[in-house]
């Protein structure tokens, strides 16, 4: 039971060393961080998106649906070359962050800014998972 014991906290301690898929810590107060990515379903082929619109929202906009008046984002970014982007001067509160206008379809992500620290997200898009209607 002992070997058991120290071979599944020595599983446990490797697995926390491999690098996460996650978004990076979450940057000062107004900032949201982010980058935009495109995978398989089952995490390869992993790739950055560049060149595409971000807005940070106050209501969430469902990826795939065409909409007749779609909400105006607070503030917007555009990915870089590595699929990153960041938000400057963002208010405290709770922010949508999603793909302002056309692009692919990408599920958005609430975050939260306090007047003490800002936020970071992944977004991802699947490139073989079915599209939302």
């Amino acid at each position: 039971m002992r070997q058991l014991t120290l071979v599944m906290a020595i599983f446990v301690a490797a697995c926390a060393a491999v690098p996460s898929a996650a978004a990076p810590p979450a940057p000062g107060p107004g900032v949201v961080t982010g980058r935009l990515v495109s995978q398989k379903s089952d995490g390869s082929d992993r790739a950055p998106v560049a060149g595409q619109a971000i807005g940070a929202f106050r209501h969430p906009v469902l990826p795939g649906k065409v909409l007749q008046h779609p909400p105006a984002p607070v503030a917007t970014a555009q990915t870089s070359a590595d699929g990153r982007f960041t938000f400057d001067g963002l208010r405290p509160g709770r922010y949508f962050i999603a793909i302002a206008g056309t692009g692919p379809s990408v599920p958005g992500r609430w975050v939260t800014v306090t007047s003490d620290r800002g936020a970071s997200v992944l977004l991802i898009q699947c490139t073989n998972c079915p599209t939302p209607l």
